[in-house]
């Protein structure tokens, strides 16, 4: 990942001093080219924050389905009148 940051910052410095060459107004005599990822520069100081919070979501998301499929299990436990499947575990019971 770094290596590709490096690669674009190699390239980029030499577009820069050729731009520098072309049109030396516009530039100072020494210079350099740094390159940021968009990511760096969009989380920033938030960075450390975003593992405990996407932790967080997690297990919203883990409780939020545990209860939709204990709705789904209650509705079938009434219409069947058990959690079983079976048709001959169901007449055993009706005996």
């Amino acid at each position: 990942m770094f290596g590709r940051t490096h690669q674009a910052e190699a390239d980029l410095d030499v577009v820069a001093h050729q731009l520098a060459k072309v049109s030396p107004k516009d530039y100072p005599e020494q210079f350099t080219v740094n390159a940021n990822r968009l990511t760096d520069r969009v989380t920033g100081p938030f960075k450390s924050l975003m593992y405990p919070l996407m932790g967080a979501v997690l297990l919203l998301l883990l409780i939020a389905c545990s209860n939709v499929a204990n709705l789904l299990l209650a509705r079938v436990t009434v219409r069947e009148g058990g959690c079983t499947t079976f048709p001959e575990v169901r007449e055993a019971k009706r005996i």
